[in-house]
């Protein structure tokens, strides 16, 4: 039997980038890891903060490696919660199967308590190893959506709204908007202290950023990465949004591209269906830190979220 008493788990190692690093990723995850995505999952300051990297290892040898990054929730009570989110979390081939990756989590969890945080978030699909491992471990389940479309047809079906290219120096106007309506809001979702945070999140992105307008009232933010077009922030009038995303998918469609999109809000199967998507599910997983949060944390999981793609990790 291995001697798991030999193992550490290490905060920010000094000396391992060559270990842990890009290349590290990379050769586990392929090649959608390169410099400019880590940095930006695993290096970029977020409100003057940057994210740990923890490590489960064995004298130099890597079990298990992840981010974190930090944040803030905001419920509809009002009430703002610091939260840590596990980001890139890799677990090699070979030490699969040994239990690295709850121990990994459960060190995570106890960190993120001495960084004041109400909660430890991981955002998984329901058939991944993973959700499994943390809804034993007790973390709560927020279900969402991640959505796919199928190939691009032919051509794309009409639809009712208009899509319109907007001016990249209209970002401001975009922020101002989404914080303003962050301080408002009935459901529970992501808060960004300023506009700079908020702009970090969404326009300053590792792939090419599209600002749209959709018909009269909903604004849209695509980054398009590879072959799709991924909606990573949707505002508007709820009962636009259906409308709303349909428009936005037949300009992917149009274009011949893919479409992605995650969400916490359940979509109707007709719009799912008439726009040629799928959904696959997943949960934004959520594992108090301390004993006396976990009455609040349990109740997230009764509460309306609005998460949407760009906001997660």
């Amino acid at each position: 039997m291995p001697d798991d008493s030999a193992l550490r788990l290490l905060v920010n190692p000094p000396d391992m980038e060559a270990e842990i690093g890009v290349d590290f990723l990379a050769r586990h995850y392929g090649d959608s890891w390169n410099t400019v995505t880590y940095h930006w999952y695993l290096k970029r300051e977020f409100h003057g903060e940057a994210p740990d990297r923890m490590v489960l290892a064995e004298d130099r040898q890597v079990l298990a490696t992840a981010g974190i990054a930090y944040r803030q929730l905001r419920t509809p009570d009002g009430t703002v919660h610091r939260v840590g989110i596990m980001v890139a979390a890799c677990v090699p081939t070979r030490e699969r199967g040994r239990g690295r990756f709850v121990r990994l989590w459960n060190g995570a969890v106890n960190y993120c308590a001495t960084r004041d945080c109400t909660a430890l978030l991981g955002f998984v699909t329901a058939d991944n190893a993973s959700c499994l491992i943390l809804r034993r471990a007790g973390a709560v389940q927020i279900p969402s959506s991640y959505v796919i479309s199928d190939d691009p047809p032919p051509a794309a079906p009409a639809v009712a709204r208009e899509v319109a290219d907007v001016a990249y120096g209209a970002w401001r106007d975009y922020a101002d908007g989404a914080l303003q309506a962050q301080c408002s809001t009935a459901v529970a979702g992501f808060r960004y202290p300023d506009v700079n945070a908020w702009r970090s999140q969404f326009i300053d992105r590792p792939h090419p950023v599209e600002l749209l307008r959709v018909g009269d009232t909903s604004r849209a933010i695509i980054e398009r990465v590879n072959d799709t077009d991924r909606l990573q922030w949707l505002d508007g009038d709820p009962e636009d949004q259906g409308a709303a995303l349909a428009a936005v998918v037949a300009r992917a469609r149009g274009a011949r591209r893919r479409f992605f999109m995650y969400s916490t809000t359940a979509l109707p199967v007709s719009l799912l269906r008439d726009c040629g998507l799928k959904a696959r599910p997943g949960f934004m997983m959520a594992k108090a830190t301390r004993t006396g949060h976990e009455p609040v944390v349990r109740s997230w999981a009764g509460l309306p979220w609005r998460v949407q793609s760009g906001d997660r990790l």
